[in-house]
């Protein structure tokens, strides 16, 4: 299958995103993963993903080559690069996996994920690598679990991230918790609480918040809510 336009990077998926990983309201808003971090563009972008076999199934993507403003490669300035992201996901019985690259310039990222699923309880762990020209080195890890009975579900996500080479004191944890009731299939109430704890030269927030907290801020929130899937 070949395709054209904008979407988010298959990377972001393969990695940090699936089953587990993207609750209590599906890895969006304040109850978001703050702490991944990728290079992967979303926009003019042309994507080859391969058949399905056995289970198995990989996409590459390149974005267009032009001028992206990106501040993690040269302190925020305009270059003209071609953006690279790979995906590769397989699935078997209740085990999953998955692995994403991004690049652009000579920044890169990469990350692997499992997942399993037993019963009500589904399990899943990711890592990744960060590379950036400005802030060096990264890595980051997450654990995701939840509790299914009836029709609730019991959500607890933990991220951390260690600093960045070039700026001490740049690390960071996050903990999401949330209780989700299930009305229809496409339609659920919840519940949630975020907290992230930043080193005193880290600012990761909400993106509602995103560099208004000032560094070493620790961010926290707690909301209900209603989600409809049409």
């Amino acid at each position: 299958m070949i395709r054209l336009g904008t979407w988010t990077p298959e990377s972001y998926y393969a990695v940090a995103d699936y089953g587990v990983q993207d609750q209590p309201n599906h890895d969006t808003g304040n109850f978001a993963n703050q702490l991944y971090s990728t290079v992967a563009v979303q926009s003019n972008k042309v994507a080859y993903r391969t058949p399905e076999m056995g289970g198995f199934w990989a996409e590459a993507a390149v974005g267009a080559h032009e001028n992206v403003r990106n501040s993690v490669s040269s302190a925020g300035a305009a270059e003209s690069k071609y953006a690279y992201d790979l995906a590769a996901n397989w699935e078997g019985g209740p085990l999953a996996f998955g692995a994403g690259y991004s690049k652009l310039g000579d920044n890169w990222d990469a990350g692997l994920r499992a997942h399993y699923t037993i019963g009500a309880v589904q399990l899943a762990a990711y890592y990744q690598r960060n590379d950036y020209n400005v802030v060096g080195t990264r890595n980051s890890a997450g654990l995701a679990a939840q509790y299914a009975f009836g029709a609730s579900e019991l959500v607890a996500n933990y991220i951390w991230a260690s600093k960045w080479s070039e700026v001490s004191n740049s690390g960071a944890q996050q903990l999401i918790l949330g209780y989700n009731y299930n009305l229809s299939k496409r339609t659920k109430v919840y519940g949630a609480y975020t907290y992230v704890k930043n080193k005193s030269a880290a600012n990761y927030a909400y993106s509602f918040v995103n560099g208004a907290t000032g560094a070493g801020a620790d961010p926290r929130t707690f909301g209900v809510g209603v989600r409809h899937n049409f």
